[in-house]
């Protein structure tokens, strides 16, 4: 077991939101790949309050959970979800070509 205390002087950065739990796993993998820490704040309390998700994909309540990094880290993080990042939630539109 490690006895070390994080340190209180680390700058953490949001650099992700979601109320997708699929989403937020796959966030998860992405940044444990590429190894950069983060913190998962509200996930663990999305269905503990009031009605759990509604149809936002969140609690009202508590919100979306929301990824934080180092400060550091942060140009990285946003650039391996950059595909996450810069698109709204949901399935992606029809390829015009495709139709």
């Amino acid at each position: 077991m490690d006895d070390q205390l994080p340190d209180p002087t680390i700058e953490l950065v949001p650099v992700f939101e979601t109320g997708d739990a699929g989403l937020t796993a796959i966030v998860k993998s992405i940044l444990e790949g590429e190894g950069i820490d983060f913190l998962v704040r509200g996930e663990g309390i999305q269905d503990l309050l009031g009605a759990g998700r509604l149809t936002a994909g969140f609690n009202y309540l508590t919100g979306p959970a929301r990824f934080l990094v180092r400060r550091d880290d942060e140009k990285r993080a946003r650039e391996v979800l950059s595909d996450f990042i810069n698109q709204p939630e949901g399935p992606s539109p029809p390829d015009d070509d495709q139709a």
